[in-house]
């Protein structure tokens, strides 16, 4: 659930783009209901006289079960959520809805794994790229196909900086190439959490990209070490994934409060 700041968060860096001159699209990858994605229609549609794509990818199916090879995914339990699953169909009828559905809105559907390669075909350059998988495989898939996309200037959120998993892949793909952690949290510190040592102020953060990725950027992205996705593998998901997990096989329904509170 996206708050009054996180939108106005994606305002503000679609504006600052335009300020900038800099031409690239919008893409969200992990939409839910579409709202950050409509929000950041209307955006451009103010700033940049709709002159930009959006593009809205998604498995409109909820999120895929753990691979071995994510090691901080091993007890994520994310994919039984039964309320993430929400069709393309419904999340294009609240574009339609809201005056945001045109020829500039492309819609792609897949779990990442699959369906990323083939957005990177259809993207030239990305001035604002927001992350919102939630797992460690889904957020490092997106970088790993489309960071290089990004302009130098250009901005990077991640709704899911709470979550350990988004949370670690974000800390080893910078460390893998040596990235500015030139991080920003969104809005105002919230009262913050600490989870095995690690203390967060800020549930969501972004960046502005400062550095051109290296010229072998695609034959190294994936085989960067999951220094902090091994760490977090018990240490954060035995705790508080797992237990997460009991509770939605007993069929509750977590809210935002819950979210945040366990």
């Amino acid at each position: 659930m996206l708050r009054e700041k996180d939108l106005e968060n994606i305002v503000d860096l679609i504006r600052a783009s335009v300020n900038k001159s800099l031409d690239g699209d919008f893409l969200e990858a992990g939409v839910w209901r579409g709202g950050g994605s409509i929000v950041a229609k209307a955006a451009i549609q103010a700033y940049a006289s709709n002159n930009k794509t959006v593009f809205v990818c998604d498995s409109f199916e909820g999120l895929p079960r753990p691979e071995e090879k994510w090691q901080a995914d091993k007890f994520d339990t994310h994919y039984l959520l039964a309320d993430l699953p929400v069709s393309k169909e419904e999340v294009q009828r609240n574009f339609q809805i809201n005056g945001a559905l045109d020829d500039k809105v492309k819609f792609f559907k897949g779990f990442f794994k699959e369906s990323m390669p083939t957005v990177r075909q259809h993207v030239n350059k990305l001035s604002v790229l927001r992350l919102d998988g939630d797992m460690y495989s889904s957020t490092f898939e997106v970088l790993g196909e489309l960071y290089d996309k990004v302009e130098i200037g250009g901005y990077v959120i991640v709704d899911d900086w709470k979550l350990p998993g988004a949370h670690a892949a974000i800390h080893d793909f910078m460390d893998c190439f040596g990235f500015p952690k030139n991080l920003i949290g969104v809005g105002k510190a919230d009262k913050g959490f600490e989870r095995a040592g690690v203390r967060w102020t800020h549930f969501k953060i972004y960046w502005e990209k400062t550095a051109e990725v290296p010229q072998n950027f695609r034959e190294r992205v994936y085989n960067c070490p999951q220094v902090y996705g091994k760490k977090l593998q018990y240490v954060f998901y035995k705790s508080y994934v797992k237990r997460k997990g009991q509770r939605y096989q007993q069929g509750h329904q977590l809210s935002a409060y819950d979210e945040v509170a366990t």
